[in-house]
């Protein structure tokens, strides 16, 4: 998740929490996005460089619950979810794996696209918007 504030783009940490406010804050060029909890929260993906497979790049999600979704319809590729499946080489595959939402995005084998989520032991297909 990249956030374009005034003209200068961060990387995004999300936070989820109690209370009724939103806050962006920029901490050393990464922007912490905190929200609070109430109705399910969707986080909206649409790009590999909103999240790279790259050290100290991936956006980081705290707090996400059971009922929460990550939207990646936004992608323009027909994505399919693997649970903790090994990348087959596969275009499009999206797996959960060690905390860590992952997609192969050009079918080589590897990850492109990573999301850590802190505390989230498992994902499933319904807290995905494919």
């Amino acid at each position: 998740l990249i956030l374009d504030l005034w003209g200068i783009s961060f990387h995004a940490v999300v936070i989820f929490g109690l209370g009724k406010n939103l806050l962006f804050k920029s901490i050393l060029g990464l922007c912490v996005l905190i929200t609070y909890l109430g109705k399910e929260k969707q986080i909206f993906y649409t790009a590999i460089n909103d999240s790279p497979n790259r050290n100290g790049e991936q956006d980081q999600i705290l707090g996400f619950s059971k009922k929460d979704k990550l939207d990646l319809s936004g992608f323009d590729q027909k994505l399919r979810f693997i649970d903790g499946d090994a990348f087959k080489g596969t275009a499009g595959d999206v797996r959960f794996k060690k905390g860590t939402l992952e997609m192969d995005h050009d079918g080589d084998g590897s990850a492109d696209f990573a999301v850590l989520m802190s505390g989230v032991k498992s994902l499933k297909g319904s807290n995905l918007i494919l």
